[in-house]
This record gives structure tokens, sequence and C-alpha cells, in this order.
């Protein structure tokens, strides 16, 4: 096939692929998402180390940071690895078994974990059938009761595949044609906070949603081919605006009005974007990094971190987080609850049912070649 000819075909709307470089491992796997994949889940690690142990409040910066990148970042890296990705409705059965049934799963071990302890404590309990299911439904009306991110990502999967599925169908597959679904599922999703109904979370999802959809527009568009000079620059001017907005602006105290919720959605965009090109380039490449293998337990290290961020009760103390005792403290809580939840990781991945259940994986885990971690 002629160069041009092979040039006209990878950009027919049905070979729009996402910058995965399937060579790289043989598994269709792009090393550098991976990596910010890594780098947003050590983010999640230390913002919930400062926030459950309340140190937000001695903290007038880096909370802020953190809060405004973590979660956007992953959505933009879950946007940009789903553009062009085959299997249509069939791929929301593999979603659901790898966002659904941890967040079920966990909802399960929590409700009993959390009743053992009470009666361990003394306290008087209630375990039946009617305290379970209403449990259960204020979960499902308020998914930030448990993980709601996985919850959140399966309905924006579900918007953005049925509307690619109505772009394949009716408008040959192109990418802007997907636009016009999504935005009406984007619409009817605000009309239903307005009515007051919170059944999961739509403000969540119309929080997160921009970035997923940027992500795959980013992936799909010819922006990806953009040399690494540009974007280096266009990475570090948004960082810089975005720093400027973290000191001009309280970006982590809940928005009280709608000119709240864009400043902080534009702080967002600025951090995030800045932060995915510029570990995109720096990421680039096959080596298998220390961030990129981070990148594959995201899921697992998500459900379990939390747990132990408060073992060290760093949040009695009176030191601030920027002077040296304080700043020692929240870093060993980050060593403990990263040790711990490696160890934890270990042993329930090597049981078949709990992989399944508790971190929605089937089968073994396919991990670097030696080849590979050579480089």
């Amino acid at each position: 096939m002629k160069k041009e000819s092979l040039k006209t075909e990878m950009l027919k709307p049905d070979r729009l692929k996402p910058a995965i470089v399937m060579a790289e491992d043989g598994k269709g796997r792009d090393r550098a998402m991976d990596g910010i994949r890594g780098v947003a889940i050590l983010l999640v690690m230390l913002g919930h180390c400062i926030v459950l142990n309340g140190l937000e409040e001695k903290d007038p910066f880096l909370y802020d940071i953190i809060k405004s990148v973590q979660m956007p970042l992953f959505m933009l890296v879950s946007g940009f690895v789903s553009a062009g990705a085959r299997g249509g409705f069939s791929r929301l059965v593999r979603r659901a078994e790898s966002y659904l049934l941890p967040f079920f799963s966990w909802f399960v071990v929590s409700y009993f974990l959390a009743r053992i302890k009470g009666l361990i404590q003394g306290q008087t309990i209630t375990v039946s059938l009617a305290d379970f299911a209403g449990e259960l439904k204020a979960l499902l009306f308020q998914t930030d009761r448990g993980l709601w991110f996985f919850m959140t990502l399966f309905v924006i999967t579900v918007f953005m595949t049925v509307s690619e599925e109505l772009s394949r169908r009716f408008f040959g597959g192109h990418m802007a044609a997907t636009l016009v679904p999504v935005g009406v599922l984007y619409v009817l999703t605000y009309l239903q906070t307005r009515t007051g109904n919170t059944f999961l979370s739509p403000s969540l999802t119309l929080q997160y949603m921009p970035f997923y959809v940027l992500g795959y527009l980013r992936s799909g568009s010819r922006a990806r081919n953009v040399s690494p000079k540009v974007e280096k620059i266009f990475a570090a001017l948004c960082l810089a605006l975005f720093l400027v907005m973290v000191i001009l602006y309280p970006l982590g105290r809940p928005a009280a009005s709608g000119r709240e919720v864009l400043i902080q959605m534009l702080a967002s965009f600025l951090g995030s974007v800045g932060m995915f090109c510029l570990l995109k380039v720096a990421l680039s490449g096959d080596r298998v990094s220390v961030l990129s293998f981070l990148g594959l337990y995201t899921s697992e290290i998500y459900v379990l971190h939390f747990r132990f961020a408060r073992l060290l009760g760093i949040g009695r103390r009176t030191d601030t987080i920027w002077s040296f005792r304080g700043f020692f403290w929240l870093i060993a809580s980050v060593l403990v609850m990263s040790i711990l939840t490696a160890v934890f990781i270990f042993v329930l991945e090597r049981i078949p049912v709990c992989r399944y259940l508790l971190f929605g994986k089937r089968g073994k885990r396919d991990r670097p070649s030696k080849q590979e971690n050579k480089g």
C-alpha cells in the first residue's frame, strides 16, 4: 500500500484508534497512559491522607492542587484510551465487571465490617434485610458514600457507548457526530439534578464527564500527533495558569454558586490537561517504569488504600503539613498506607474469587516481560 493511501486508510472513522502503540507489549497497552494513571493514584493516596486526617484546614494550597487534578486526570486517561475501542454494547459487560462488581462488593464488605466493629465496641447494631436495603438505597442516591468513581465512570461509559453506536449507525462512525447524543445525555443529566433526583449522583457525572470527553477527542483527533515540544509548551502554559488560580481562589472548598463551579472546573481543566500533556511526553516509549507498573494496579489501590489512612493518627497532631514534623508524619502515613495496601493486594489477588469480586478482574494479570523491563 502506498504511503498516501495508508495515511488515508488510517484516518477513516472506524480506524481512529486511541494513541495506543499495539506493538509496545503485544497486548495493546500504552505505557504512557499507565504511567499517568500511576501519578494520578499517588495523588489520590496523598490527598486521602490529608483529608481523612483533617489536615486540609492547615494547608492552603497542596490539597487544592491535588483535589483539582486527581480525578479529572483519571477521567482524561479513561476517555483517551476508550476512543475507537471496539466491542460496542458487549464492552459494557466487561466494564460492568470492572466497575460495578467492586462497587457493590465493597459495599457489602463495608456494611458487615462496620457492624462487626460496632459489636466489638459494645454498640447496639442492626443487621436485617430492611437495614441492608436501606443502606444500599442510600448508596445509590449518594454514591460518594462508597466507591463513587467506579459508578460515575460506568455511567459515563454507558453514555459514550450509546453515543458511539448511534454515530456508527446513522453517521458512519464520525467522531464529531458522537458529540451530539453525548450533549443530549449531558443536558438530560443536568435536568435530573434540577429535579432534585440524586439517583447515581448525576452531579458527579456532570462534573467529570467533560474531562472524559476531552480525553476521548484528544485521542481520536489529529492533535494526538502534536510534536513533543509544542505539547511541553502547552503543558507549561496550562500549569502556570493553574497555579495562579490555586493562589487566587479557594479551590478545595465546596462550590456555593454556579460561578464557583465554573472556576473550579476551569482550574481542574488547566491542571489536569497540563499534567496529562507533560506526563504523556515524559513517559512516552515502551520502557516499563515504576509509575506504569503502579498504573496497572490503580483499581486495586483505589478500593483499599484509604482504609489505612488514619492508622498513625496524624490528624490528632498540631503540626502543619509544611513543618518538618508535620511533613515527616504525612510521608510516614503515606508509606504505612502504601505498604499495607500492597500486602492486601498481594494476598487478595491470589484468591481468584476475591480478585474477581473485589477488583473486577478475571484470570491472571498480564505482567511486563523481562525484555520490556530491560527497555
